[in-house]
């Protein structure tokens, strides 16, 4: 766990902030893809196996409501959490108001419908363009 937040560290961003409820998955018991518990110890074992502990920032929660100050700002988000529609919606909502450069969706593909309606509705928000489809992988920028 935490395996996108270290690959941002190790590519050189300054310092990376998760909201992630761990000790759940979304409303499992485990992470449906490697029966894994996931949980904060294991989410620090991995950052410091790749050395980037100071880098990150673990934020305990779901993301709706937000759970940080509505003051703190970010470059980037990635939505990559419930891979529910109105959880993807709800990240979208949330997130996009403390973003100043771009937001990132991932599993945007047939196994996730969902969130392939949010990114189809941000795609048309007036403050946002796409400037990335790649695969499962859609990127809106900020305008202005």
């Amino acid at each position: 766990f935490g395996g996108t937040a270290i690959v941002a560290a190790l590519a050189g961003a300054k310092s990376v902030t998760c909201i992630d409820p761990m000790g759940q998955y979304y409303g499992y018991p485990v992470d449906p893809h490697s029966g894994v518990v996931p949980s904060a110890e294991t989410f620090w074992e991995n950052a410091d196996t790749f050395g980037v502990r100071e880098k990150l920032e673990l934020c305990e929660a779901l993301s709706d409501p937000w759970p940080l100050p509505t003051e703190r700002r970010f470059a980037t988000a990635l939505i990559d959490g419930d891979h529910s529609e109105a959880g993807a919606r709800a990240d979208w909502l949330n997130c996009k108001e403390h973003v100043g450069g771009y937001v990132i969706f991932d599993n945007l593909d047939r196994k996730h419908p969902g969130v392939v309606n949010v990114f189809r509705e941000a795609y048309m928000d007036p403050e946002w363009y796409p400037v990335l489809i790649l695969d499962i992988v859609g990127v809106l920028r900020r305008i202005g």
